[in-house]
């Protein structure tokens, strides 16, 4: 039930984003596996979201992806969503998505960028 109620509150607030183009940025820094949403859920919200939300994105970026994201991304946008794969790029870190993103369009989480200090 949890997992339909986060994305009816996605639905809800990206509709009034998605009519133009968007970009979304995604931080996976320091998550664990217990936060990662089931793969039947991803599969269940491509196909729920409406046509204008695959259409309008133009970038989707993960920063700080773990292996295993790179790896269940590939697999997703591979097989089951290729229509958005050359939208979804790994960032290893914040000042890529800044090369791509300009710094006032952004709210960046302080633990982010944090993480990214002591990684970079």
């Amino acid at each position: 039930m949890f997992m339909f109620q986060a994305l009816l509150y996605l639905i809800k607030l990206l509709d009034p984003i998605v009519r133009g183009d968007y970009v979304i940025a995604y931080f996976h820094t320091l998550a664990s596996s217990a936060n990662h949403p089931p793969f039947s859920w991803l599969k269940e919200v491509y196909t729920v979201l409406p046509y204008k939300y695959k259409k309008n994105l133009k970038a989707f970026y993960i920063v700080h992806p773990t292996f295993w994201t790179k790896m269940m991304t590939w697999w997703f946008t591979t097989f089951m969503a290729p229509a958005i794969k050359a939208k979804v790029h790994n960032l290893p870190g914040v000042e890529y998505l800044y090369s791509v993103m300009a710094r006032d369009q952004l709210d960046v989480p302080a633990f982010v960028t944090e993480y990214d200090m002591t990684v970079s």
